[in-house]
C-alpha cells in the first residue's frame, strides 16, 4: 500500500495591504489547515511550513518537491465592500495540473458554503 497523500494550504490574498484584512485570510488558512488536519488518511504539512512560501510566486511543483508533498491546495480572497470571493483549488504538485477548483461568493458575516450546495 502507497503512502498517505500529502496536502499543503497556501495562503494568498488580494486585500490591499490591509494588515485586518491579512489577518482575516491567515486565520481562515489556518482553519482549513485544522480542518484538514483531522482527516486521519490525510497527512498535511503544518502552518508554519505552508506560511514560508506566504506572498511569494513559487512554482507548485517546486514547493512538491521542498515539502514532499504530493498536493497543494491553494486559493485566494477577494474583498469588494461587503462582499467575499473565496476560491480553492486541489493541485497536484509533481505535474502542477489542476484537480479540483470551487468558488465561494458571500457577504461579509454569511455562513460560508460552496458555490451550488444546496445543504443547510
Amino acid at each position: 500500500m502507497g503512502l498517505p497523500p500529502r496536502l499543503r494550504g497556501e495562503p494568498r490574498a488580494r486585500l490591499f495591504g490591509d494588515p485586518e484584512q491579512e489577518y482575516f485570510v491567515d486565520g481562515m488558512v489556518e482553519d482549513i489547515i485544522t480542518g484538514l488536519s483531522r482527516i486521519k488518511w490525510l497527512i498535511v504539512i503544518a502552518r508554519n511550513s505552508s506560511f514560508t512560501y506566504k506572498g511569494k510566486a513559487v512554482d507548485v511543483r517546486q514547493v512538491g518537491r521542498e515539502l514532499g508533498v504530493r498536493y497543494v491546495l491553494e486559493g485566494g480572497v477577494r474583498k469588494a465592500g461587503s462582499r467575499l470571493r473565496i476560491a480553492a483549488q486541489l493541485i497536484e504538485a509533481e505535474t502542477g495540473a489542476h484537480l479540483l477548483g470551487r468558488q465561494v461568493r458571500r457577504r461579509a458575516g454569511e455562513r460560508l458554503r460552496p458555490a451550488g450546495s444546496h445543504h443547510r
